[in-house]
């Protein structure tokens, strides 16, 4: 059964090889060298992160904010990035 759920820390080598995945997808790369999965953890303090997975096994993330303007405005939530892979 597939379910959503807040990224844990354990999420982030199957969602830097998913965010890999994606940059090849829309025809970019990302330098082998660099350690995504760090960068996921540490990116992931500031930034909300869900991930659909099925028995353990990443099938897509979404990035997203929740944002208020001012005082007396409504609040919206700004969804940045959605993908599910390919496997």
């Amino acid at each position: 059964m597939i379910s959503v759920r807040r990224f844990e820390t354990d999420d982030a080598p199957s969602l830097a090889n998913l965010m890999r995945e994606m940059t090849r997808f829309y025809g970019a790369t990302i330098d082998p060298a660099l350690m995504v999965a760090d960068d996921i953890i540490d990116r992931a303090r500031t930034t909300d992160i869900v991930v659909a997975h099925d028995e353990g096994a990443l099938l897509g993330f979404a990035t997203f904010a929740s944002l208020y303007p001012v005082a007396g405005l409504l609040a919206f939530t700004y969804i940045q990035q959605v993908y599910v892979g390919s496997h």
